[in-house]
């Protein structure tokens, strides 16, 4: 159950839309998919929320002058959930390179009921 619902993140995460263009010579999308994988790293293997049907949120952050991702807000009923995403990426350091600080980035995750 477990393993799944981190498949699930993972899943929503490498379908990232919303971001910026980056004007570098490194492509959005490369850009995109290696925040995506360090934001999953960051959440970690087990998402430790019971859900009882499938759970859609939306994650509004920014990168800081610092690297640090700053939560602005997560877009969720379950209050369980959205206090675990805070806690797990809120004042966290990125080392993905080319990300636009104080620009706010969107991030769609889903949470599907386990079978």
């Amino acid at each position: 159950m477990k393993n799944l619902k981190l498949f699930l993140v993972v899943l929503g995460m490498s379908m990232l839309t919303s971001f910026t263009a980056i004007a570098n010579n490194e492509t959005p999308s490369t850009t995109k998919k290696a925040l995506s994988v360090e934001i999953a790293t960051l959440i970690g293997n087990s998402i430790p929320v019971e859900v009882l049907q499938e759970v859609a949120t939306e994650v509004s952050f920014m990168v800081n002058s610092k690297n640090e991702i700053v939560i602005i807000d997560v877009a969720s009923e379950n209050e369980e959930l959205c206090a675990y995403i805070k806690s797990k990426l809120n004042y966290k350091k990125i080392t993905t390179k080319n990300v636009k600080n104080e620009e706010i980035y969107f991030l769609p995750l889903r949470v599907k009921k386990p079978s």
